[in-house]
């Protein structure tokens, strides 16, 4: 197989495969008996048979991912405590729905139809294994096998990607994406109104955290002066300092309290009073220095 046939495939699968073996390998799953004599190695023949295995389970398993990407949402109670949010799906997907979406993506007709369309079967008849020459019917197009044949390509093409990403979970679910053209069969969904957050002191480390593990911000950078640097207040208690910076916000903000953990606390809480427009509550009175807030 040369160059341009695997930068094709790749292409097809949206992943820059590594290990050429494995592309070989799925190459052979499906094929003509006489194709599969070729190889007489039974361990081989095994492995071969276990890519489209792989494949098989990561469609399943990406489909769903998919699909819960597309429709799923969190909603949060009232109160903003972490952790509480419940998981609901938007549109008409329902489990019955899901089940007969999955039974068409899957479906022996719909893999053979997109490999196909990508016309990549030429690969196999063009002697890619045994030297052949390519074989043509009158139109010019490419002798292809059975549907299940053309599923078990795509199949064991899925599972080598997922060796040769070793499962990198974001990689098959792009692959699965592309290769299964997801979106076909994606209900189109209106936008999710905009949620009305309540940002309280002691969710707001929480909240920060949250947001930038979904990917709506950068991770938060917590720094801190301890009282060796800060010193003490009027009575003695030690001060420690937090500045909190998140960086795709474009937003810096610090504050000073009686512990470590408070300070943190403030900080973070000023950065979402400033994301979400909320007025600070905790005040900035010199005599209160649990709530002294100052910008570093």
């Amino acid at each position: 197989m040369s160059a341009a046939y695997f930068s094709e495939v790749c292409t097809f699968l949206d992943y820059q495969v590594k290990n050429t073996d494995l592309l070989y390998q799925a190459f052979s799953y499906g094929a003509s008996p006489a194709e599969e004599a070729i190889d007489a190695d039974a361990s081989v023949n095994a492995g071969t048979e276990t890519l489209a295995v792989i494949g098989s389970e990561a469609m399943k398993l990406y489909l769903l991912k998919n699909v819960t990407d597309h429709y799923g949402t969190y909603e949060n109670r009232d109160d903003d405590s972490y952790g509480t949010g419940s998981f609901l799906i938007r549109g008409g997907m329902n489990p019955e729905e899901y089940r007969k979406l999955s039974e068409k993506v899957l479906s022996d007709s719909w893999l053979s139809e997109r490999v196909r369309g990508a016309d990549i079967l030429k690969f196999r008849t063009e002697g890619v294994f045994d030297g052949r020459e390519a074989t043509s019917d009158k139109t010019g197009a490419y002798e292809t096998e059975s549907e299940k044949s053309d599923a078990a390509l795509l199949k064991a093409l899925v599972g080598a990607v997922a060796l040769d990403s070793r499962f990198n979970p974001g990689v098959l679910q792009n692959t699965v994406r592309k290769a299964l053209s997801v979106e076909d069969f994606l209900e189109e969904l209106p936008p999710e109104p905009e949620k009305i957050v309540k940002v309280t002191l002691e969710s707001a480390v929480n909240r920060l955290k949250e947001l930038g593990d979904k990917g709506v911000c950068s991770a938060p950078d917590y720094q801190f002066d301890s009282p060796d640097t800060i010193g003490e207040d009027v009575n003695g208690t030690p001060v420690w300092y937090c500045k909190c910076t998140v960086e795709s916000m474009n937003l810096v903000k610090g504050a000073f309290a009686v512990s470590k953990k408070n300070a943190k606390k403030c900080a973070s809480y000023l950065v979402l009073c400033d994301y979400y427009g909320q007025e600070n509550e905790l005040g900035d009175d010199p005599d209160l220095l649990e709530y002294q807030v100052k910008m570093p």
